[in-house]
């Protein structure tokens, strides 16, 4: 949805950029802010990191191919 638009799952034109205070710590003084395209006809959501830069640090801090599923989880890898 992000770059085409459209939404992928009922191909709706009427999608709602949405920012507000969503954001993936990273370390103690660090985070990636989430962007979400949410489509107003079905309501299927995408999230984005926006920045360049922050998904760099966010996969050096959490490396490559590791699920993280809970805030608990990436609240725990901090200590």
């Amino acid at each position: 949805m992000k770059n085409s638009q459209r939404c992928p799952k009922c191909d709706c034109i009427h999608i709602i950029h949405y920012i507000e205070n969503d954001v993936i710590p990273i370390g103690f003084f660090s985070k990636a802010w989430v962007t979400k395209y949410i489509c107003s006809e079905c309501g299927y959501i995408e999230s984005w990191i926006a920045s360049k830069e922050e998904l760099a640090n966010l996969t050096n801090y959490y490396g490559v191919g590791r699920p993280v599923t809970r805030l608990s989880e990436l609240l725990n890898d901090q200590e």
